[in-house]
């Protein structure tokens, strides 16, 4: 089970499921639903979203262990084909920078940042954070293979 599948099924046992949840972090439950899905191109489920919810399951006492199991795997395991694609791991992460340094200039354009630009930016930042890991992660396994190849 993926760490968004276990999400997914622990959102629905929480009182009023998905639409409760969707209403304290003040999106819509279609948003919510898009972002649980992950489908979507244009909907992701940043890191700190994803905290939150963790929190409102544990208040609720709805159980998070399969959650908690799936993102630790996740966070061990690089696919295959991840540590032979780096260059485009260095250019997505770099995409989702600059899409990062985009936000934040649409965001001053009114020389105000509001609640809903903090909210933007830390998801943006986030999602930079998990792109650049992921690449590490690449990194880090490309160099292991190498080595054990060049020892072999």
């Amino acid at each position: 089970m993926m760490w968004l599948d276990a999400l997914r099924t622990a959102v629905n046992q929480y009182p009023g499921g998905r639409t409760a949840i969707a209403a304290r972090l003040n999106k819509s439950d279609e948003v919510l639903r898009k972002e649980l899905a992950g489908t979507s191109s244009t909907h992701k489920l940043g890191l700190s979203d994803s905290q939150q919810i963790v929190e409102m399951l544990a208040e609720a006492g709805v159980d998070c262990t399969s959650f908690r199991v799936a993102v630790d795997a996740a966070c061990l395991v690089v696919h295959p084909m991840v540590e032979q694609c780096l260059h485009a791991l260095a250019a997505d992460g770099t995409r989702e920078a600059a899409d990062l340094a985009v936000g934040i200039c649409e965001s001053l354009s009114d020389r105000h940042y509001s609640d809903n630009d903090l909210r933007k930016g830390r998801r943006a930042v986030f999602d930079v954070i998990r792109k650049m890991a992921i690449l590490l992660a690449a990194m880090n396994a490309r160099h292991a293979a190498d080595n054990a190849r060049g020892q072999a």
